[in-house]
């Protein structure tokens, strides 16, 4: 115990020794005075947001006491109504039936009734006033309440009907009770009483967006604040309108042109037996957010008077401490700071990724060239596990372990090869050296990655292989075809004539046309074989490949419709053109289609989807297919000529060769991504073809034109 106090004591002394530990302190006495001034500035906003919430919180109370208000009135409306039922009695005469509605109208009619009737089970009408006589024979409506029916040219009016319990549930040819309503009127009647300043902030709402109540009244019946306004602005309030007309209670913030700045609203329904659920009317209790800042002043002050004593008791206390430090070592300072720089430039300016994970697999070191690479910032991925730079197919923590061993053999593994991914989804061809780091006593304390990426060399090599062996095909090809086709000719020119000299009629006509078909699908393929052997420029002409996709699908319709596959085109608008022949791109579209058509065979719910878009001076197709995939051990011979999965007679493997010819002739890449069924056990599976091809030139025509 003597013995860690003395250390303890002996490091003290020499920290107080150190020459320039004033300065340090002093500059960590500024980033204090900074971090508080942040947290109070942080703590401001804190204010106003919870300020505001709790205005909002007010608003949407009052709205829901308002509407209760005017719900209880509106229930009260219809009770009373209920007790002119006993009036459809046939018993009761035409005076008491007069008598006791025109008693329901003089009590009513300061609160917006307009006209009350009835229509008794021998038809006989009676309406109270008798020069506004309502329609006593509304048509059925397949209700057992009151229902809300917009009448007249007189926005607001609204008319009610009641009819006695049990006698059915539609209104045609039924003894009814009805009433028609002034809502604005009735509004104005029951919310009279609230204060002036209240009023001004209160809004009813129909289901429609459109004013029943405002402060001024010759307002009523024009568009609400929510379904006005800029375009700009028309998201949030078409939310706080939807909301309202399914009968939400809440609160919200919309833009108010003509203030300039944001209201805030809050929002409940009236809640009664005479709104309709389809109609609904809402009370809206709007604010606007300007009138905030005397509150929030109010709490902002309390905030930093109560925050000034801690602030002046930290700066005393550093003070203090400052006054019994002594001055730190210069040349320390600066053999430190040298020494991290060179450490820095080393690490932080290479060309190659160097990455350090520690024995659980973490990243404690990420420099600038992996952040580049991988698209993670060092925040990011410091001190978690790289499990999103690799792929699907790959388990990480199997990898991790068969590393592990390896290094704890040979302590240096050289060139690993394999794929990683990027934080856009772009898959990479990497080359990875990794060493065993070791601490001063011999145990292994992580491992140090050094990453270089060589996805475009990999592509380089593989094009300029494929290339190579496309040409040296073409050339046998191009022979074997003219040999072919010569025959071909003359077999198809005979079979013509045999056809003619022994006609229909004749028992052999069907074997001659099938020698034809068969010969016909012979020189197709020797036709796709002449393609292999067009090694010269480009055709000319321009394409519109959204076009050559729209004129393709055609061709496959029936084959898409008889497996119900789903067909999505995602085709960008706008885009340029691209060189090459019109028929060209459309075999390209249908090979790729096709393609997909017989990865699907044995898949649910099978879908194609066929996507275009233009980034800078390049245009790019995609195709993906949600089917079984290419598995690895043959995604190397797709391009090949003649290699093909089909069984015998389904595909002559040129498919995908003359699309790879057609792409390259016109300088275009095609690329394919794919997670197989065979490689992977569960999980989604399925292939993209994408073809990248530069824009079209423009010709000097079409620029004199475009001058003009």
């Amino acid at each position: 115990m003597i013995r860690t106090v003395r250390k303890l004591w002996h490091g003290a002394v020499r920290l107080l020794r150190f020459r320039y530990f004033e300065v340090v302190v002093g500059v960590l006495f500024l980033n204090v005075l900074v971090i508080v001034g942040a947290l109070v500035f942080a703590n401001a906003e804190a204010i106003q947001e919870e300020v505001q919430k709790e205005f909002q919180q007010r608003q949407e109370n009052e709205a829901a006491r308002i509407a209760n208000l005017l719900g209880r009135d509106l229930d009260r409306f219809k009770r009373d109504l209920e007790t002119l039922l006993p009036l459809l009695d046939t018993k009761v005469s035409r005076a008491e039936r007069m008598s006791a509605l025109t008693r329901f109208y003089r009590r009513w009619k300061d609160d917006g009734l307009q006209a009350v009737g009835i229509r008794t089970v021998n038809g006989n009408r009676l309406c109270v006033p008798v020069s506004e006589e309502i329609a006593c024979d509304q048509p059925g409506i397949n209700r057992d309440r009151i229902v809300r029916l917009n009448t007249g040219e007189t926005y607001g009016t609204i008319t009610y009907w009641v009819h006695k319990p049990g006698t059915g549930s539609t209104g045609a040819g039924l003894p009814i009770v009805l009433a028609e309503l002034d809502v604005p009127v009735f509004a104005e009647h029951v919310l009279g009483t609230l204060p002036e300043e209240s009023k001004d902030r209160l809004l009813l709402l129909d289901d429609h967006g459109r004013l029943v109540f405002d402060s001024e009244p010759y307002r009523v019946g024009a568009p609400g604040p929510l379904t006005t306004g800029e375009p700009a602005d028309k998201e949030p309030r078409q939310i706080l309108h939807e909301r309202m007309r399914r009968g939400e209670r809440g609160s919200g913030v919309y833009h108010h042109e003509p203030s300039g700045g944001e209201n805030l609203v809050g929002f409940a329904p009236v809640m009664s037996e005479m709104v309709s659920e389809q109609h609904p009317l809402t009370v809206m209790y709007e604010l606007h957010q300007g009138s905030l800042a005397p509150g929030i002043r109010k709490m902002y002050l309390r905030h930093v008077l109560a925050e000034i004593p801690v602030l002046g008791t930290l700066v005393v206390l550093i003070l203090l401490l400052m006054g019994h430090l002594r001055k730190s070592s210069v040349e320390l300072t600066r053999r430190v700071g040298e020494q991290e720089e060179f450490l820095a430039s080393i690490m932080q300016y290479t060309e190659d990724a160097i990455v350090f994970l520690d024995l659980e697999d973490r990243v404690q070191l990420w420099n600038r060239a992996a952040e580049r690479m991988f698209g993670y910032p060092a925040s990011d991925i410091l001190g978690r596990r790289a499990m999103p730079l690799f792929p699907d197919e790959v388990d990480p923590e199997e990898e991790m372990r068969q590393i592990r061993e390896d290094l704890m053999e040979r302590e240096r593994v050289e060139n690993f090869t394999t794929q990683r991914m990027t934080s856009e989804g772009r898959r990479l061809t990497v080359s990875i050296s990794r060493s065993l780091v070791r601490n001063p006593d011999g145990e292994p304390i992580g491992i140090t990655s050094v990453i270089r990426d060589i996805t475009e060399k990999q592509q380089m090599e593989q094009k300029l292989y494929q290339t190579e062996k496309l040409a040296s095909l073409g050339e046998m090809a191009a022979g074997v075809a003219h040999e072919i086709n010569n025959p071909l000719g003359v077999i198809l020119g005979f079979a013509e004539l045999l056809k003619d000299e022994i006609g229909p009629e004749n028992p052999g006509y069907e074997d001659i046309e099938t020698i034809e078909q068969n010969a016909e699908q012979a020189q197709r393929i020797v036709k796709q074989l002449l393609g292999f052997a067009r090694v010269g420029g480009s055709s000319e002409g321009r394409a519109d490949l959204n076009d050559c996709i729209r004129n393709a699908l055609p061709m496959l319709h029936h084959r898409l419709q008889s497996r119900t596959i789903k067909v999505q085109q995602k085709l960008a608008d706008n885009l340029p053109p691209v060189p090459g022949d019109t028929g060209e791109w459309q075999q390209v579209v249908v090979n790729l289609v096709q393609n997909a058509l017989s990865a699907l065979e044995e898949t649910e719910n099978p879908e194609i989807t066929i996507s275009t878009s233009h980034q800078g001076m390049r245009v790019r197709m995609h195709v993906r297919d949600n089917g079984k995939g290419i598995p690895k051990r043959i995604q190397g011979r797709i391009f090949d000529p003649f290699f093909t999965t089909k069984g015998v007679g389904r595909g002559t493997g040129l498919g995908l060769s003359l699309t790879y010819g057609i792409v390259t002739k016109h300088n275009g890449r095609i690329n394919f991504h794919s997670v197989a069924r065979e490689d992977r056990i569960a999980g989604p599976t399925g292939t993209t073809f994408t073809v990248s091809v530069p824009v079209a030139e423009t010709s000097n025509e079409e620029d004199a034109k475009g001058s003009i």
